[in-house]
């Protein structure tokens, strides 16, 4: 059997560490994504977070075809296949949902469980993963060790270091169609991002889901409905994301169009389709104080755009 090659990106790796320092109390998981080339060499270039929904009783749970995970999925697969339409990624990569990684340090565990092994080949046989790649993480802690410093009066430094160990576990369709149904250890190649095909950035909804679903919630607990669309742009990939607020007694539907990278990048504002032609000041109340600022700067939510809309009497 080939030995597989398999790069991950810098990037991947340090993600997968901050996921498992940034919940050192709970079991994490994330999966994973890349490309897959010819002879099954496989590229790993980032991951997907669990959504605070995904965390039940101390433990991350990223279900393949979960809502958040299917999104991202589709999302990355659509803005991929665009770059090809581009020539920026090679015609032989595919775009793919390689598997997903967790953590056992809680359980005191280095190595993957029966459950584990379980789990991979159930991605493999039954859900259709050509190449599943199964990142075990472990978090070691050392410390608290005190020291004194002697040119500090009155100074004491705790030290405490944390090291995150990540062991590969890898099985493919092909080690099954040869008879081979146990993931085995794989050593990855690590890569910088910039001399590997580009992949698509996630879009904030996925990165800063949080923020994203507080944003939506604003905006409809304020009465107004509201349809989210991802748009394909002229100048390619990755998609922008579109809100279509309405309320009614307004004059028309409000469009908020964000970047991948809102709020970095404005967002842009329109009303479709007007009934009838904006007055010079609201009724909102607070309608003076809402008009001396700018409609829009990046520590704004996007509920306040729409204060300030309606009170400049364009809603």
């Amino acid at each position: 059997m080939i030995e597989p090659i398999i790069f991950i990106t810098k990037q991947a790796l340090y993600e997968m560490v901050n996921e498992v320092l940034r919940f050192p109390e709970i079991e994490t998981a994330w999966g994973l994504y890349g490309l897959i080339f010819p002879n099954e060499t496989t590229l790993v270039t980032g991951i997907l977070k669990a959504s605070a929904s995904d965390i039940v009783r101390k433990y991350a749970t990223t279900t393949l075809g979960g809502n958040r995970q299917a999104e991202a999925v589709r999302w990355l697969s659509s803005n991929h296949k665009i770059l090809k339409k581009m020539n920026v990624s090679p015609d032989e990569a595919r775009f793919a949902f390689l598997f997903k990684g967790h953590s056992h340090h809680v359980l005191g565990v280095d190595s993957y469980s029966s459950q584990d092994h379980a789990s991979i080949f159930e991605a493999v046989e039954k859900d259709g993963l050509e190449i599943a790649i199964g990142p075990l993480a472990t978090l070691e802690t050392k410390g608290p060790d005190v020291n004194y410093l002697a040119s500090w009066r009155g100074t004491m430094v705790i030290d405490q270091s944390q090291r995150v160990w990540l062991r590969f576990y890898y099985l493919s369709r092909s080690m099954l169609e040869n008879r081979v149904r146990r993931a085995r250890l794989i050593d990855p190649i690590v890569v910088d991002a910039v001399d590997v095909p580009v992949v698509p950035p996630l879009g904030w909804q996925f990165t800063r889901e949080d923020d994203y679903l507080e944003q939506l919630r604003h905006i409809k607990n304020y009465g107004c409905q509201v349809q989210v669309i991802l748009r394909e742009i002229r100048n390619g990939p990755p998609f922008e994301v579109q809100f279509l607020v309405s309320k009614p007694n307004w004059r028309g539907m409000l469009s908020i169009v964000t970047d991948w990278d809102f709020p970095k990048t404005a967002p842009t504002f329109q009303v479709l389709n007007p009934t009838k032609g904006s007055s010079e000041a609201g009724d909102y109340e607070g309608a003076k104080y809402l008009l001396e600022e700018p409609l829009w700067s990046p520590e704004f939510d996007l509920i306040e755009v729409v204060f300030r809309l309606e009170a400049r009497g364009e809603l």
